[in-house]
């Protein structure tokens, strides 16, 4: 069934200027000639682009994807994140993110837009493909077809990462469409934390100190230089480093926010440990040199980081596998909570064996 004929559902890109239905093909949009928006649709793209201006950054965004309990603990807050990225212009080539709603072909009311289902297709330091998803809150009757329109709105023949699957929508439907299509894949099953924003507004982003623990030596937190020498190591010490991730990570240093402690900044700096925030809307590659460990350089990457994510009104998440009980600890020391427990899976295809090869040989931070 095509995308632009459904009489039943499909998927729109949503926060494009242009007409927001949209096909997806090899990550290059393509018009649904013919159609024009919908009151509804234009109202809620509006609400997005609205979003910009209001005083609270996360409030309307909060209200439209229904959030649950404080505003700034909700388990959909990777696709809040996301979706804010893609209003404040975050996302650079050469990474790519497109974001699609579910909508049927009936005239909408605001209320069926309070709990959408939402998903996002990237080029991201992960992967060429990576999936992220926000299922509705409340799971209608017809999930089932919504899940149909997104079977047929995924390019299968790829290698796909799925990102951030809540472990329900996991094994009612997306396992089982795995395994119709005989993809292997690989769980990765991981727990999600987020710190309350106005915490981590509290926090310093940038300073210097002595570390009492190594002779006085002078540390220095700021973001991560943008220079080869320090984007080749963080990608020879990260386990998910493929061919692209070079440039895509130099995107997401200049563009979405990074944090580096350099011992002795003022004379030929050391990268001591170091995060990013990843365009998937999470704080990631969190990494502390071996030299360096065992002084709370982790807790301090994390708590800056997260200053800086929460400045541009994004909420500060996180995931580490169930069994990485360091990676948790980090994450609790700075302040985080558990909000969800997900999964992250890894799928192959014929083609690219040497990449599924390298990928289940790690343990995600």
């Amino acid at each position: 069934m095509s995308l632009k004929s459904s009489s039943q559902f499909l998927f729109s890109v949503i926060l494009d200027k242009a007409v927001p239905s949209r096909r997806l093909t090899d990550m290059k949009l393509s018009g649904r000639d013919g159609m024009d928006a919908t009151p509804a649709q234009v109202q809620f793209r509006d609400l997005f682009l609205q979003d910009m201006t209001t005083t609270d950054p996360r409030g309307r965004i909060h209200q439209l994807l229904g959030s649950i309990g404080p505003p700034p603990l909700v388990p959909e807050d990777v696709v809040l994140n996301i979706v804010r990225q893609k209003i404040l212009q975050l996302i650079k080539e050469p990474t790519i993110s497109d974001v699609f709603l579910y909508e049927d072909d009936e005239p909408q009311d605001f209320d069926k837009w309070a709990d959408p289902f939402v998903v996002c297709v990237q080029n991201n330091i992960h992967s060429e493909y990576c999936i992220l998803l926000r299922p509705p809150e409340l799971i209608p009757v017809n999930f089932g077809g919504m899940m149909q329109s997104f079977e047929e709105l995924i390019d299968w023949d790829r290698t796909h990462i799925f990102g951030s699957i809540p472990q329900a929508v996991l094994d009612s439907y997306l396992r089982p469409i795995l395994e119709k299509r005989g993809i292997q894949y690989k769980d990765n099953p991981c727990d999600a934390h987020v710190l309350d924003v106005n915490t981590a507004l509290k926090y310093d982003k940038e300073y210097t100190y002595q570390d009492s623990r190594n002779n006085g030596v002078s540390m220095k937190v700021s973001s991560i230089r943008p220079i080869d020498a320090d984007i080749d190591q963080i990608l020879q010490n990260y386990a998910w480093t493929l061919p692209h991730s070079k440039g895509n990570l130099s995107a997401t240093i200049r563009n979405l926010g990074s944090v580096g402690v350099y011992a002795t900044p003022d004379c030929d700096p050391a990268l001591a440990s170091y995060a990013v925030h990843s365009p998937v809307g999470l704080l990631q590659i969190l990494h502390t040199e071996d030299a360096f460990r065992r002084r709370g350089l982790g807790i301090i990457v994390m708590k800056a980081l997260a200053r800086k994510v929460a400045d541009l009104g994004l909420i500060p998440r996180a995931e580490c596998m169930v069994d990485n009980d360091a990676s948790r600890q980090v994450q609790l020391k700075a302040g985080m909570v558990f909000v969800d427990k997900i999964n992250w899976i890894l799928c192959r295809q014929e083609y690219d064996v040497k990449k599924w090869n390298k990928m289940n040989s790690i343990t995600i931070e």
